[in-house]
């Protein structure tokens, strides 16, 4: 059902689409990680191409329909969460967004509905919809990504930090927070705790890839440290392969500038953190012996992120 990047299926997503609407049955929807590529976002995993992805479909109970090599199939009802966009039928955007958030990986979950609210959603509605929108367990699925969303992410990279800071137990930081420099200038961090003028840059190589970014980069650090900020500067693989390194920085930046927990909340951050990096190290595991196997990817046993792009 799943293939691997490079093991293309023989067109991009959207033309995958358009060729399987004629022969599904009328009640499939598209959705999920699917449905939000037809509304124009990407939440697709970092290192999985769009002609490498299935195609997701949702369909009442009773429906025969099977998964199968390109097709994966989810059974819910939708209700009135269905809209058209061109020739097919997708769920709507919030219900997109709340798939998306009790089925995706921990991260990747965040990450998608950042995007969804970064392009208009109103979080207030997805608490709303989320409580009658599947059953119990789902809504606490849902409830915990919504809870560390926010609208001001700028890029996945953001998105997964912020998740891992928050539930290694550390104060919560402000996305694309804003800084006031003394020539007049206001740069945005993005994520950063002014009481304790810590800043925290996310550098992913598709924003930083060229000279002239990261020496624009290296001078805007310079700027704000000689302003009396701390700067820490990550990248994707101290989110990924390293967490538990990343977050020690943090949190010593943070003590260092006056943050004082108890030492029950240290004991706390500490055995949360060991958690998160036994998680990403399985996932990350599980996903290269598939990869060298030749394998379709299992699912993940730490279900906290689903790629190492």
């Amino acid at each position: 059902m799943f293939s691997l990047p490079g093991q293309s299926l023989g067109a991009g997503l959207s033309e995958r689409v358009g060729e399987l609407a004629a022969e599904l049955p009328l009640a499939a929807v598209f959705g999920l990680r699917t449905a939000a590529w037809l509304h124009g976002l990407d939440v697709l995993p970092r290192s999985v191409s769009n002609d490498c992805w299935p195609v997701e479909v949702v369909v009442p109970k009773g429906v025969e329909l099977a998964s199968r090599r390109g097709l994966r199939v989810y059974r819910w009802g939708l209700g009135t969460d269905v809209e058209q966009i061109g020739d097919v039928l997708v769920t709507t955007k919030a219900r997109t967004a709340l798939d998306c958030a009790r089925v995706l990986p921990r991260l990747d979950a965040v990450s998608a509905v950042d995007q969804f609210l970064r392009g208009g959603l109103e979080l207030a509605e997805l608490r709303r919809r989320a409580a009658i929108v599947g059953d119990r367990g789902s809504a606490r699925l849902m409830g915990a990504v919504l809870d560390v969303a926010d609208t001001r992410a700028e890029s996945p990279l953001e998105s997964w930090a912020r998740c891992l800071i928050v539930d290694a137990g550390l104060p919560r930081p402000v996305a694309q927070l804003p800084v006031g420099l003394r020539d007049g200038s206001i740069v945005h961090l993005d994520l950063g705790y002014r009481r304790f003028r810590v800043g925290i840059e996310c550098n992913g190589l598709r924003y930083h890839a060229t000279d002239d970014m990261r020496e624009h980069d290296r001078q805007r650090r310079k700027r704000l440290e000689s302003e009396g900020w701390l700067m820490f500067t990550l990248y994707g693989s101290d989110v990924v392969v390293s967490p538990d390194d990343m977050l020690a920085e943090i949190r010593w930046r943070l003590r260092h500038r006056g943050w004082k927990p108890s030492e029950l909340q240290l004991e706390r951050v500490e055995k949360r953190v060991r958690y998160l990096a036994m998680a990403l190290r399985l996932e990350r595991e599980d996903w290269n012996a598939a990869w060298g196997l030749g394998l379709s990817r299992r699912m993940p046993r730490s279900r906290y992120i689903t790629s190492t792009g």
